[in-house]
């Protein structure tokens, strides 16, 4: 028996709660809420999100307002031969000129900028869209943060209980123990009979598995909070932090009404709804307006290498340029088969299915909500209970010692009265967890305030 509590010691040990050393890492809850929160995939991944959602902003801003601009340049050199035949000879008096238009080196260049004006609000959708998009993820960033957040308190609150409840079942197992062996003593001396130093070892024996399953789980917790602050799951790490912390955690409650509407607003899901009904609005736009004309303007200016007109056969440098405008009518696009209808009808059908799931959705958050808010006031009304009881266990321990002394109850009461304390302790320190728990969950869907003093 003492080898199994031996045992059962050193598994505690392996948890990393012990004694610190340098190669156990020691860590709060703001150093592990801020380790998620540099480490979690879904918030790296998140961030990236904005940055490509920002940058298509830009690109869709550019081609809102900016032309296209582009340069060209050329050279071309041609065999003389081929050019002889284009020499004329011309005899002014005594004097003979050759004269030329063609030359075996030829160069240009040029320049040209050309805007759509107009294009059935094409590129003005396309920004607008662009704008919702950044939004949304900037959205879904700050909703990953508050979740991650959410998730390593409760996760890392757990564990110190998960903790202090270990070790309380300890003193418990050492307790029976020694109840064990002082049974034995004293049914060797002939002062007990050897049955109560069997209920003894059944009790003993029947609490060691409780104990194991204790340990187990704590280094479970422990793993599953170091899994979300990113660190080595088999390294030594010892989380340092006080139950008591908990009970500074606190919520405001506003009117009601306006709660469920901040809930709905938050609602990431709903937001990622609301995002594809504003885009499919917006394409069912753009797609409505293809049918209207659209208009664009270019200019261009070009320098050639050319003979210059008040000379025989000199050439130099001489620019032009162009200026137009480009107007287009689409006329298939309005008959009443055409594709165009087709995808018109199309998205019409694609956003009423969004319309229905957002009333769905809405409805399930508005379910949601009511269901945390109530299982707030609950759940406090636990914890003062526990507290009570709590202070009931305490002061059930004081009398049965006092009475001790007196000799008028045994020790196996006091005893008794140890455990039930300890029992009514982890009691209560779980309805502390599971209050501040509903509270950090309220205040993510729900955007209240409130948190640790």
């Amino acid at each position: 028996m003492r080898i199994c509590h031996l045992l059962l010691a050193a598994g505690l040990l392996a948890t990393g709660f012990g004694v610190a050393n340098a190669d156990v890492r020691t860590v709060r809850v703001h150093e592990a809420v801020e380790a998620a929160l540099s480490n979690q995939l879904d918030i790296l991944q998140a961030e990236k999100d904005v940055a490509v959602a920002a940058a298509q902003l830009n690109e869709a801003w550019a081609n809102l307002v900016l032309p296209s601009v582009s340069g060209s340049g050329s050279f071309s050199y041609v065999d003389p031969n081929s050019l002889l035949n284009s020499y004329e000879e011309v005899h002014a008096g005594n004097n003979t000129y050759i004269i030329t238009n063609a030359w075996a080196d030829n160069y240009s260049a040029g320049i040209s900028v050309s805007k759509t004006l107009f294009s059935g609000f094409k590129l003005w959708n396309a920004k607008t869209l662009q704008e919702w998009n950044l939004a949304y993820y900037r959205r879904k960033l700050q909703d990953e943060v508050q979740s991650v957040r959410t998730n390593v308190e409760i996760a890392f609150y757990s564990v110190l209980l998960d903790k202090k409840t270990v070790e309380d079942l300890a003193l418990q197992a050492k307790d029976l123990q020694d109840h064990v062996g002082l049974n034995f003593e004293s049914m060797k001396k002939g002062l007990s009979n050897e049955i109560d130093y069997l209920k003894a070892k059944v009790a003993y024996e029947t609490f060691v598995p409780s104990l194991t399953l204790s340990v187990n789980n704590l280094s479970n917790a422990i793993k599953t909070l170091s899994g979300l602050c990113g660190y080595d799951l088999y390294a030594p790490v010892e989380y340092l932090g006080d139950l008591s912390e908990l009970t500074d955690v606190s919520i405001a409650v506003g009117p009601v009404e306006e709660l469920r509407k901040i809930a709905i607003s938050n609602d990431i899901t709903l937001a990622s709804i609301d995002f594809n009904l504003r885009s499919d609005r917006i394409n069912l736009d753009t797609t409505m307006n293809s049918r209207l004309p659209s208009l664009s303007a270019n200019w261009g200016y070009n320098f050639g290498y050319r003979k210059n007109n008040q000379t025989l056969n000199e050439r130099t440098w001489q620019g032009n340029w162009s200026a137009g405008l480009s107007l287009s009518v689409p006329m298939e696009e309005w008959l009443p088969f055409s594709d165009t209808a087709g995808s018109i009808d199309e998205q019409n059908q694609t956003i009423k299915k969004l319309e229905f799931s957002r009333i769905e959705r809405v409805e399930a958050v508005m379910l949601n909500f009511d269901l945390q808010y109530s299982q707030l006031e609950q759940l406090h009304e636990v914890m003062e209970a526990q507290a009570d009881n709590f202070l009931l266990a305490r002061k059930e321990l004081e009398l049965e010692q006092a009475q001790n002394l007196q000799s008028i109850v045994t020790a196996l009461d006091v005893e008794d009265a140890q455990v039930t304390l300890r029992t009514a302790e982890i009691a209560y320190w779980q309805s502390v967890l599971n209050y501040a728990s509903a509270v950090w969950n309220f205040q993510y869907i729900a955007g209240s305030e409130g948190g640790s003093k």
